[in-house]
């Protein structure tokens, strides 16, 4: 499990954990994302993800939060 906390100013704003379900083929991994944000009202997204692993913890960091982005638009 993955887990990320985001603060501002030593104030937690959110938390991330993602969790890897299954394998794919191909270095391709099935992940499941829980975010839970602080800042404002809290909110709860849960969605799943597909990450290859060749891109790193960071490519698979940047993937959820970019989907993250989305979803709170």
């Amino acid at each position: 499990m993955l887990s990320i906390e985001t603060k501002i100013n030593g104030k937690l704003t959110g938390r991330v954990y993602v969790t890897n379900l299954h394998p794919m083929g191909d270095g391709k991994y099935f992940y499941h994302v829980e975010y839970i944000q602080f800042d404002r009202k809290q909110k709860k997204i849960n969605f799943e993800v597909i990450h290859d692993r060749e891109n790193g913890m960071e490519g698979l960091s940047l993937l959820v939060y970019q989907k993250i982005n989305e979803m709170l638009k």
